[in-house]
Formats: C-alpha cells, sequence, structure tokens
C-alpha cells in the first residue's frame, strides 16, 4: 500500500503539473481523481496502524468518514471545474474576441459572438459585417484572415465559424 501511495503521489503530481502546462481540464480533472486515491490510501493505512497500536475499532469507521469528506471535495471540484464545458459556458468573453477582430481594418461592425468549448479545443461562432461592395473571392479571404488572427491571439486549436454580412445603414448593431 505504501507503494502504491507513492506511485500515485507522483503521479497525481505529474498530471496536474501537466494538465496546466497543456491547459487540459481532463488532466487536472484526472490528477483530482488520483489525489482522492491517496487519501483513500492514507486513511486505510492509518486505520491499519491505529487498530494495530490499540485504538478502539470505531476508528476504522472514523477514518472512513474522513475519506469519504475528501472524496465528496475532489468530486465537487471537478464537477465545479468541468459543468462550465458540460453547460456550454463561454470560454472567453464576446469583448476579448471582437477586439481581436476588429484589428483587422475590413471588419465594419461583430455581433454575435459565441464561444465554447475550452482553453484547449474553442469553437468560435460570430457575425462579422463587411464591406457590400467586396467580391465573394474578398469575403472568403477575409474569413481565412479572420480565423488566423484569432489562432494567433488565442492558440492553434480554435474553430471559427463566421457568419458574413453586409455592413450598411441598417446593420449599426455592434460598437
Amino acid at each position: 500500500m505504501i507503494i502504491t501511495l507513492l506511485i500515485n503521489l507522483f503521479v497525481a503530481g505529474y498530471e496536474k503539473k501537466r494538465g496546466v502546462a497543456l491547459n487540459s481540464t481532463i488532466l487536472v480533472s484526472d490528477s483530482m481523481h488520483t489525489r482522492s486515491d491517496i487519501f483513500v490510501t492514507i486513511g486505510v493505512i492509518s486505520a491499519l496502524v491505529g487498530m494495530k497500536l490499540g485504538l478502539p475499532l470505531w476508528i476504522d469507521p472514523i477514518a472512513s468518514l474522513v475519506v469519504a469528506g475528501f472524496i465528496f471535495k475532489a468530486g465537487y471540484e471537478i464537477f465545479r471545474m468541468t459543468s462550465t464545458i458540460l453547460l456550454d459556458s463561454a470560454v472567453v468573453t464576446e469583448e476579448e474576441v471582437r477586439k481581436v477582430i476588429k484589428m483587422n481594418p475590413l471588419v465594419k461592425g461583430v455581433h454575435h459572438v459565441r464561444s465554447r468549448g475550452t482553453m484547449e479545443s474553442m469553437f468560435i461562432d460570430m457575425h462579422v459585417l463587411a464591406d457590400p461592395s467586396m467580391t465573394l473571392l474578398e469575403v472568403h479571404q477575409l474569413t481565412h484572415d479572420l480565423e488566423q488572427q484569432l489562432r494567433e491571439h488565442f492558440h492553434n486549436n480554435v474553430q471559427v465559424i463566421t457568419h458574413m454580412e453586409p455592413f450598411n445603414s441598417e446593420y449599426k448593431k455592434t460598437p
């Protein structure tokens, strides 16, 4: 059990360190799960040592309750961390996306911006206003340029869906 404890300590620490470095929710969550295994092992070892030292038999249920508390806390932390992904919450603010997109001089406005996923795998949908006299090829190139701008700003694993709209006096919806 002590060998298992030492291995789990190493695995939990390494997973968390790599998860944070890679911005991976899955690795960080799994490190939290492994950490709960560490508490189970510590609880079992403590109860065994306590009973061998002559402590009363009720030490085992007490240790079990403490371990259950740690497992509950780890489960709550994992749920809290992943619920934003499951509930399709925004990954980045609309303003942050708008600021990046508006750096392109061909963009006349941006609205209906939505981001979802995780920082390591982000999806962005948006409506972009452009000069109605642009050709289809120019609009197509603009969508690629905007996607590249977002990838450079956030990271390379951003998928973008851009709905292009003509800019005119009726479309003064965005700042």
